[in-house]
């Protein structure tokens, strides 16, 4: 019993002077404080014959590494999205003929409105999904090169914010129609409660309406181009037609 209080005073007295009893070089002493100090804590481990093991955990590094997890998933996020956009075609815009789809170069992760995706989606609820946002088809390489801009937000029933559709129908009253086709944009939305103004169904069809009120939590991904099943008829008198007319 001696021998082990000995052998215990003597690590503990090791310790206090910063020595590494394995043999390594000296730990440096703890720093509290903000300026990008290092921060090293060492436990030692007493065995039976009285040898110290000691270990170091740097709080700096342990951050890095975090920090470099949590972006991979935000990668990993956005990858699963891009290739879940032929499903998600399959399912939310089962009324159309999808003739082709563009993804868009600026969505790519590198590109300030990607990076800025993945930024937010680290400090989000990590909730995203691909939605519909129909617009003016002169609108769309603008739109793909820098999102949706706020300044243009006008006469919002559902709240402030970016306006998008669950299903390409929601979306297809504000799109460019053309005699038997159109172009509408497809985005990534992060779902987390700090952006999403509101989440609403309207009408008897109970067309899904999702209203983002934050830039980056909005990536345009793809410029799709669809063609309908059916001639559909709209209010101001334009049709869109399932096929293109034939010549006479």
């Amino acid at each position: 019993m001696s021998s082990v209080r000995a052998n215990r005073s003597a690590a503990a007295a090791a310790a206090a002077a910063s020595i590494d009893l394995t043999g390594g070089p000296p730990l440096r002493e703890r720093k509290k404080g903000g300026g990008g100090k290092r921060v090293c804590v060492a436990s030692i481990d007493l065995t039976e014959e009285g040898r110290g093991e000691s270990s170091r955990v740097c709080g700096p590094r342990k951050q890095r590494r975090t920090r470099l997890r949590t972006r991979r998933e935000a990668r990993a996020a956005l990858k699963e999205l891009r290739t879940s956009i032929s499903l998600f075609l399959q399912e939310k815009a089962s009324l159309f003929v999808v003739e082709g789809v563009e993804e868009n170069e600026h969505s790519l992760p590198g590109s300030p409105l990607a990076e800025a995706w993945l930024a937010a989606y680290t400090a989000s609820d990590k909730s995203a999904r691909l939605v519909f946002h129909g617009t003016a088809e002169k609108n769309l390489g603008a739109i793909c090169e820098r999102s949706l801009d706020p300044a243009f937000r006008r006469r919002q029933l559902y709240g402030s914010g970016e306006y998008f559709g669950g299903d390409a129908a929601s979306s297809l009253a504000y799109c460019s129609r053309k005699t038997h086709s159109v172009k509408m944009l497809v985005f990534g939305i992060l779902t987390d409660p700090s952006g999403l103004a509101a989440h609403a169904h309207r009408g008897i069809a109970g067309r899904e309406l999702l209203v983002v009120n934050r830039a980056e939590h909005q990536l345009p991904m793809a410029v799709v181009t669809l063609t309908p099943k059916r001639t559909l008829r709209f209010a101001d008198g334009t049709v869109l037609a399932s096929r293109a007319p034939t010549k006479g």
